[in-house]
């Protein structure tokens, strides 16, 4: 569907030609990399992430975040659902700072786990932040089509996922947080 997932499919895609720019104007060889990837078979049980972490392309420990975009499409009142604000000891800071230079409101939540790729990571002591604009009506229906989303929306939620993936790559490495809620 249009917001489940080609909202977040999208924004993860302007999110690479944007932080591909950011990468070219800067001469800061020390920034880390950053690895776009797609799943599949989240639905079916959160399987495409499961492989991934089970057959690694990299060290695991060598991930510093996972930023999930999974329905991101239909921002209301410009607020917005922030899950894993637990999963690392610097996200008590890090989230609020690029929350209040942003045009949005968000909703913590602390824990890791949910019903969406993130998980997966989390489990493997890596901390994740997932973006989530919330259930709609059209959820799950033949009736998540485009002029259903909130493009405009989408745009806030692409520069607010730069501006998290922009401090990830500079700051300091994360301390993983376990967090049961």
């Amino acid at each position: 569907g249009a917001d489940d997932n080609a909202s977040g499919s999208s924004v993860i895609m302007m999110l690479a030609r944007m932080l591909s720019e950011y990468y070219d104007a800067t001469e800061d060889d020390s920034l880390r990399s950053i690895i776009f990837i797609f799943f599949d078979g989240e639905e079916a049980g959160l399987h495409g992430s499961a492989h991934f972490v089970k057959n690694p392309i990299m060290d695991l420990g060598n991930i510093n975040a996972m930023m999930n975009l999974d329905m991101v499409g239909n921002l209301s009142n410009n607020n917005l659902s922030i899950s894993g604000s637990g999963t690392a000891v610097e996200f008590e800071t890090l989230i609020p700072e690029v929350v209040e230079a942003s045009p949005v409101t968000a909703s913590l939540t602390p824990g890791g786990t949910g019903p969406s790729d993130h998980t997966n990571f989390y489990k493997h002591d890596i901390p994740v932040i997932f973006l989530f604009t919330g259930i709609t009506d059209e959820y799950h229906t033949p009736k998540d089509q485009a002029f259903t989303t909130n493009p405009a929306g989408g745009a806030i939620i692409a520069e607010l996922a730069q501006a998290f993936a922009e401090r990830l790559v500079n700051d300091d490495a994360l301390t993983f947080a376990s967090n049961t809620q």
